[in-house]
């Protein structure tokens, strides 16, 4: 964090809004296109996840601890933000990346396809969404989170990578070891 912006921030905390405003104002439109285009979200609703991240951050901004970036921060607030009003619209995005069991790059890349990776690719993405909340929940961070930005948004692993602080190779591979597989137990379950 530079000189200025942990002034900015030192002053927030305060109850400065000019100084809070000047820590916000430059990430406000990269924000609303994170909402649109990470959540896959219409305009207004990407307005209103900007908006309650801005006002959450507010209220909150004396819990900041100056560990990362300010916008860090806020992308954070946003994320959970945009989680929930995804999951409250039951709105469940799929990416469709070769290394997701089910998917045709998947079964091209030579693997062959288990009984439960056939059992998750036809899964509606409702159905898959639950799938995926039902492992995140027995997991532990920062999997969990992995596992949720992976089937409940249409972000990149170079994106979710930078909101849970991990490389895009560490991504994948905590995807690899930890949540594919309680996925394919999830769905063996199902199967029985």
């Amino acid at each position: 964090m530079s000189l200025d912006e942990k002034e900015l921030v030192d002053r927030a905390k305060r109850s400065d809004r000019q100084a809070f405003d000047q820590l916000v104002e430059p990430c406000r439109g990269d924000l609303l296109d994170f909402c649109r285009r990470g959540f896959r979200l219409n305009e207004d609703d990407s307005l209103d996840a900007v908006q309650d991240a801005v006002v959450r951050a507010l209220r909150y901004i004396t819990t900041f601890r100056g560990n990362a970036l300010f916008s860090t921060w806020l992308y954070a607030i946003a994320t959970n933000v945009c989680l929930d009003l995804v999951r409250r619209n039951q709105r469940i995005i799929i990416l469709d990346e070769t290394n997701q069991p089910g998917s045709e790059a998947f079964t091209a890349s030579g693997a062959t396809p288990s009984v439960e990776d056939e059992a998750i690719a036809r899964l509606t993405s409702s159905q898959l969404g639950e799938l995926a909340e039902r492992v995140a929940a027995g997991l532990k961070e920062p999997n969990a989170k992995i596992c949720r930005l992976r089937f409940q948004t249409s972000l990149t692993s170079a994106e979710i990578g930078r909101l849970v602080g991990e490389t895009p190779s560490n991504v994948r591979t905590r995807l690899h070891r930890h949540v594919y597989p309680k996925l394919r137990e999830e769905a063996r379950r199902l199967l029985e």
